[in-house]
């Protein structure tokens, strides 16, 4: 991903792009994620749409307001999919730590049944039956 640009040169590229339009309001991870958006349909093994975008780019182009309609389709399927895999992977985790643990091994004292966390606390403890 490339870095992320400040908002001044964002608002001069919309300037030149736009025709001058004012561009959106648009948070920071918004921002990034359309120039992820747009990094992605530079590479052709890439399909956004069922309908295979790829050969109808530059018609899409010439018509402003169904590029940035199927533009913002991208980005919202784009997000839908990152944010199902991130839960999927939540739940994996979470299934992973809500399995049982074995037992820790108890140390035992064959004296008086005291039970100690450690082999160490149990050679210790053993020191006061002597």
């Amino acid at each position: 991903m490339r870095a992320k640009k400040d908002d001044t040169s964002y608002r001069r590229e919309c300037k030149l792009t736009d025709g001058g339009k004012s561009p959106p309001d648009l948070s920071e991870d918004t921002k990034i994620i359309m120039d992820f958006i747009k990094d992605e349909f530079k590479h052709p093994e890439n399909e956004f749409d069922s309908d295979n975008v790829k050969p109808r780019l530059e018609d899409l182009a010439s018509e402003r307001d169904v590029w940035r309609s199927k533009c913002w389709q991208g980005v919202l399927t784009l997000e839908e999919k990152r944010t199902q895999h991130h839960h999927e992977k939540r739940q994996r985790r979470h299934a992973r730590m809500a399995q049982p643990r074995p037992p820790d091994p108890m140390y035992q004292c064959p004296d008086c049944n005291k039970r100690c966390a450690s082999r160490i606390g149990l050679y210790s403890h053993r020191r006061t039956h002597m």
